[in-house]
């Protein structure tokens, strides 16, 4: 490959890690002040900067990334991509977004007038909501339980996707598009968080840059790397910014063209810096979980569909339980909090109708003024609504596993780490990330082919 071939095919990676090489000349002849001037002209100067740079290469890519004639496929895409990039810095801003994002789903489909069978993930999704919905008459505390159903945890936007998407469904460029715009957008979020814990590092003494590898939370403050965020959750901004990583790497199998070898390998690298220097520690392992299922991609196709299920299967089950024996048997994951949390939540279900539960709302009661949430999806939904909740929520997440989409299944496996140490499917902050990975990810067609 020539100089300029080179050049045409790498421009965007060469520019974005521009800032990074400026920051490296900096600190070699300099050390700065971290201060909140120093932080303005960093965060206002690089996201300028990476905000020209991904419009250029929107406006350069356009004809492959949108579709011709289809003005409001195109700003459906575009609405989603910026739900999912804006959720690591606001969530009122996602908020916004996810209520225009749903409207014009829902107004293509009232302009079309096609209906669309449902499919069983979507079926099943929307009975799991709407027994979630009926577990209130059985509540505790009804009025408590409906405060949370529907204000802390925004329950009304899950209930719209299945009817949403009855005259809706995303396109193969669209899905195209939506994960290779995330991923430049994540690339270029990962070169600056490097840049600001350049800065940030080298104003400390006895503090190297290396010195996120030794697994000890209290070495450097992570709220000094994320100072750009209005979020500051580790956990949460790094695991999408390791799922959208993971769907890069699928779209890159395929087609080559929107997302190129370097951008994988300079993602993952800085993904791995990254995750290590805000000690994310699920991420921790779920970086390592999906290496593993990418290196399990690599020969899945040369083994008989049984076992290749039973392999995904015990590596769901291995995420788990890696998790699980981390938490508790180790000084650096062990977290006493969610023991107590554990030793709570099981005491409720305990006392109560172990086939229903205790009610829509009851696991943030038994909650509150402690830590907010059971912080677990599947503890949750035991408190709330018993074994008849749990099943619904396993046959769905079956459902996921035997969809044969690649993308699907990825996704389940990226869900798993989060939903044992945390939950998604149970506060208003995930409830808007999760919009556009439905409609895009999850309840979306398959798709076997790039065309």
């Amino acid at each position: 490959m020539n100089i300029k071939t080179f050049l045409q095919k790498e421009w965007f990676l060469l520019l974005a890690l521009l800032p990074l090489v400026i920051t490296f000349f900096i600190l070699q002849l300099t050390t700065p002040t971290w201060n909140d001037t120093t932080k303005n002209i960093l965060f206002y100067g690089i996201f300028c900067y990476d905000i020209t740079l991904i419009l250029l290469w929107l406006y350069h890519n356009h004809s492959s990334l949108f579709e011709r004639g289809e003005w409001l496929r195109n700003a459906i895409t575009i609405v989603s991509c910026g739900v999912v990039l804006l959720w690591t810095y606001k969530h009122k801003i996602t908020f916004r977004l996810d209520i225009l994002f749903l409207f014009l789903c829902a107004l293509y489909g009232i302009i079309h007038r096609k209906i669309i069978k449902p499919t069983a993930i979507s079926i099943l999704f929307f009975i799991f909501i709407i027994i979630r919905i009926i577990a209130l008459s059985w509540a505790k505390y009804f009025d408590y339980g409906v405060r949370i159903l529907f204000e802390e945890e925004s329950i009304v936007f899950f209930l719209l996707i299945p009817i949403i998407l009855l005259g809706f469904s995303v396109s193969q460029r669209q899905q195209i598009s939506f994960i290779g715009i995330c991923f430049k957008g994540f690339l270029l979020l990962l070169i600056a968080n490097i840049v600001f814990y350049s800065f940030a590092t080298k104003a400390v003494e006895n503090i190297h840059f290396f010195s996120f590898f030794t697994l000890d939370k209290g070495y450097f403050s992570y709220y000094e790397v994320l100072f750009w965020s209005k979020f500051k959750h580790p956990s949460f901004i790094s695991w999408i910014v390791l799922l959208i990583g993971g769907l890069g790497i699928l779209l890159w199998k395929k087609n080559k063209t929107i997302i190129s070898t370097a951008e994988i390998i300079c993602y993952a690298i800085l993904l791995f810096c990254f995750i290590f220097m805000i000690q994310a520690r699920v991420n921790m392992i779920g970086f390592f979980i999906l290496l593993a299922f990418f290196v399990y991609l690599s020969f899945e196709q040369r083994i008989p569909r049984p076992i290749k299920y039973s392999l995904f299967v015990l590596l769901g089950l291995l995420a788990i339980g890696i998790v699980g024996y981390l938490t508790t048997h180790t000084a650096y994951f062990s977290d006493p909090i969610r023991n107590q949390i554990y030793t709570t939540a099981f005491q409720a279900i305990k006392e109560s109708n172990i086939w229903i539960g205790n009610g829509s709302g009851y696991q943030r009661y038994i909650m509150d003024g402690f830590v907010y949430y059971v912080h677990n999806d599947f503890v949750a939904t035991l408190v709330d609504t018993g074994i008849l909740g749990v099943s619904i929520f396993l046959l769905w997440l079956g459902a996921i596993l035997f969809s044969k989409d690649i993308l699907k299944q990825y996704m389940l496996l990226a869900f798993l780490p989060i939903m044992n140490t945390d939950v998604l499917f149970y506060v208003f902050e995930c409830t808007y990330i999760l919009m556009p990975l439905f409609i895009f990810i999850l309840f979306a067609p398959k798709y076997s082919k790039i065309q």
